[in-house]
């Protein structure tokens, strides 16, 4: 079973978390841990430890940030080291709805290739709409 920490700034990571339980119906392998402006980073860390404690090493984890290189990101990391599960953790940055809808949807345990297949997918879902009439002139400007 894969379980999916969502970490980020603000509350993106608990909106994601609504969305996703508003999606495919509640769900608990899909976690979440906001650093928001009410809660300082060692409260966050805090947080984050206890959630990290508190997944069984047989359990598959996943850890979708919000950026790379951010507080949520960096601190992930660092817990997740300080408890000898960086290893056999997997940690991705750029949160999205639908990289963590795709993820969420896995039933079976997901390997790094197997995540890296859902966010070359999920980065298919990053496009602008345009009118089939405009597809011609937006050619001539590239």
């Amino acid at each position: 079973m894969n379980k999916i920490l969502l970490v980020s700034h603000g509350t993106m990571a608990k909106g994601v978390w609504d969305a996703i339980n508003m999606i495919i119906g509640e769900s608990n392998n899909v976690l979440n841990v906001c650093l928001s402006k009410d809660k300082d980073s060692e409260s966050f860390k805090r947080e984050l430890t206890e959630i990290i404690e508190s997944i069984p090493v047989e359990e598959n984890l996943i850890v979708v940030a919000d950026i790379l290189g951010g507080s949520p990101y960096t601190s992930s990391l660092d817990i997740l080291n300080s408890k000898g599960r960086l290893n056999e953790s997997i940690v991705v940055s750029g949160m999205n709805l639908l990289l963590v809808l795709s993820l969420a949807m896995k039933q079976e345990i997901l390997s790094k290739s197997d995540v890296w297949e859902v966010i070359n997918e999920s980065q298919k879902g990053n496009t602008i709409f345009s009118l089939a009439e405009d597809d011609a002139s937006d050619d001539d400007e590239l």
